[in-house]
């Protein structure tokens, strides 16, 4: 069930959030939290969680979809009786956004020719030998995809103190892991 837990997002909608207190899913959006039973499937349930003053979520169903890595990257719910159920887009993990974080992920990585990964403003850039700088875009956990190249991503490996040790590239012919060099 952790995989469901994150952040959402939908512009006209805000932000709604998927926490895990004392495994079971809870929902909390800018202004209502209320815990949620697990069912079958893709969908949870909100049976019993709406009051009689406001009965705004009572049996409401929430629909998580997956993306093609089979990763959920979307949860839908019919908020608006009159529409199609709302779409709120998963967001990075919080701690991909914190430029702490980040920092401690830049330096040189080696495998057949040196990478090195930079903090460019808020964003974390790798280049390889005397290759183009690439962006990266948080994606989630410690990954990160390479923008503008559709399935390729880059995976920080931690170790117990979360530092990095390792950085995975995921490409179509294979993965690659190159190790960090110490400066």
């Amino acid at each position: 069930m952790s995989e469901y837990a994150g952040d959402y997002a939908n512009p006209g909608y805000g932000t709604l959030t998927v926490g895990l207190p004392a495994e079971q899913l809870s929902l909390t959006t800018t202004s209502t939290a209320s815990p949620r039973r697990w069912s079958t499937g893709t969908t949870t349930s909100s049976a019993g969680c709406g009051t009689r003053a406001d009965p705004t979520f009572e049996n409401m169903k929430y629909n998580f979809r997956t993306n093609l890595r089979g990763d959920i990257d979307a949860v839908a719910a019919p908020f608006e009786p009159n529409v199609d159920p709302i779409v709120f887009a998963r967001q990075p993990d919080r701690e991909l956004l914190d430029p702490a974080f980040l920092t401690r992920l830049t330096g040189r990585y080696y495998l057949t020719d040196t990478t090195r990964v930079t903090l460019k403003g808020n964003a974390l850039v790798v280049q390889t030998g005397n290759g183009a700088p690439i962006e990266l875009v948080p994606y989630r956990r410690t990954e990160f995809t390479f923008k503008g190249l559709a399935g390729t991503s880059v995976e920080f490996v931690l170790d117990a103190q979360r530092r990095p040790v390792t950085l995975r590239v995921k490409q179509p012919n294979g993965v690659f892991e190159s190790k960090r060099v110490e400066p």
